[in-house]
């Protein structure tokens, strides 16, 4: 599903942004750039596309002391694509926590399995 063209802008790119060996102390969401079209650390780094959230009442999940579900409704909510990349903290106490979301989420089928 295009919205207000944005999508158009980067149909022809292979990719838009590598971070796939970027690191992001607090974290990091993408809801200004195509989600499929960012190059990511597909083990720590999860896909979300927007219809998968329609498969489930992803806003009951457990998502602990994370910000991962605040993301999701970022996205949700406000972004023009319909893919998202979120990222776990790196730096941080809660590293393993996020990444445990991530996983809960691809079990789920919320994020994709890589």
């Amino acid at each position: 599903m295009e919205r207000c063209g944005g999508e158009s802008l980067f149909s022809s790119a292979d990719w838009a942004l590598d971070i796939s060996r970027a690191k992001f102390p607090n974290g990091a969401t993408f809801e200004a750039l195509p989600g499929d079209k960012i190059v990511r650390d597909r083990k720590t780094q999860a896909l979300i596309r927007r219809n998968a959230l329609k498969t489930i009442d992803w806003k009951a999940l457990d998502y602990g002391q994370t910000a991962i579900d605040i993301a999701i409704g970022w996205f949700e909510n406000g972004s023009l694509f319909d893919a998202v990349v979120v990222v776990p903290r790196s730096n941080s106490k809660y590293r393993e926590a996020d990444a445990a979301v991530i996983e809960m989420l691809r079990r789920e089928g919320i994020a994709e399995l890589d």
